[in-house]
């Protein structure tokens, strides 16, 4: 047996991965079928669809696949909430002993080169919901009849939920295949990320910069806008980046990493006016973009 750890943490740059050995491995998922069942249907926060009540975005928790057989169990973890995929049920670990456990076992070098030395109590910490740094003035709604429109969770992006982020789904280009999210840039954009080096992947990339004010008028036929946002961890350590685009209600919608589509802030607000918007991890505006599917049809 063999157990994938994934730290769901970023929105557009990868997500820290990495594997433990086969003892380690039976022995956590020894400790996770142990801890007692919560009631079935259980959620956490009333009126919030999310089985272990996880934000929208930064750090929302820890999966771990194992895999012996070729058969996989899947269990995501969030404080002291497990979730045990296969089933649907919700376990709990009143010490968050697994949750602890797992941050123990990541590698020096992803701690060094991906977390920049980040700590278990810096890396789980939600911060605060924000407006967006940067923005200036934004019509309150463009409609555009011949954009994109918002399907939510009938979205392809969900049913491909692991392998599209913020990007393939702001740009409309899915991934289907079992391979890691799209990233701007050739080569890729590489840490420690700035405003210069996102906006100029984005640009390599054939989105077209619009600055960092949105038209007042439509964009043509087979093209969309998007908004690209510089992210920054609540203790300053890590930078991210985040993509949005503008959909033909003239609403905003974005995908959060490996999250679900959504068009509503991580306040649970819908996203009408980016002025309004309040999003984590201190966004700041790169720029608004021009994406002609003509032009960029096939992100790798």
């Amino acid at each position: 047996m063999i157990a994938t750890v994934v730290l769901e943490l970023f929105s557009g740059m990868p997500n820290p991965e990495w594997s433990v050995g086969e003892d380690v491995a039976r022995d956590i998922l020894a400790a996770l079928e142990k801890f007692p069942l919560e009631r079935p249907g259980y959620h956490p926060i009333q009126d919030y669809d999310e089985p272990l009540g996880r934000p929208r975005s930064g750090y929302r928790g820890i999966s771990i696949d194992f895999e012996e057989d070729k058969k996989h169990l899947v269990f995501e973890i969030f404080g002291d909430l497990v979730l045990d995929v296969r089933s649907g049920r919700v376990r709990r670990d009143t010490q968050k002993a697994i949750e602890k456990r797992m941050f123990e076992t990541v590698p020096k070098v992803l701690v060094a080169e991906v977390l920049e030395g980040m700590s278990y109590e810096q890396v789980i910490d939600p911060g605060h919901e924000a407006a967006i740094e940067g923005l200036k003035t934004v019509p309150r709604k463009l409609k555009c009849a011949r954009v994109l429109s918002y399907r939510g969770r009938a979205s392809t992006f969900q049913q491909f939920r692991l392998t599209n982020n913020c990007y393939n789904y702001a740009t409309n280009v899915v991934n289907k295949v079992p391979t890691r999210q799209a990233i701007p840039g050739t080569p890729n954009i590489r840490r420690p990320l700035t405003m210069a080096k996102l906006r100029a992947a984005i640009e390599d990339d054939k989105l077209e910069p619009l600055g960092m004010e949105l038209p007042d008028a439509c964009p043509a036929v087979g093209s969309h806008y998007v908004a690209v946002l510089l992210r920054t961890s609540p203790n300053g350590s890590v930078r991210d980046f985040h993509c949005m685009r503008l959909d033909r209600t003239g609403a905003w919608s974005h995908k959060d990493g490996s999250g679900d589509v959504r068009n509503v802030d991580d306040n649970g607000t819908k996203i009408v006016d980016l002025s309004t918007a309040a999003l984590s991890w201190n966004p700041v505006l790169a720029g608004f973009y021009l994406f002609r599917k003509s032009e960029r049809g096939r992100i790798s």
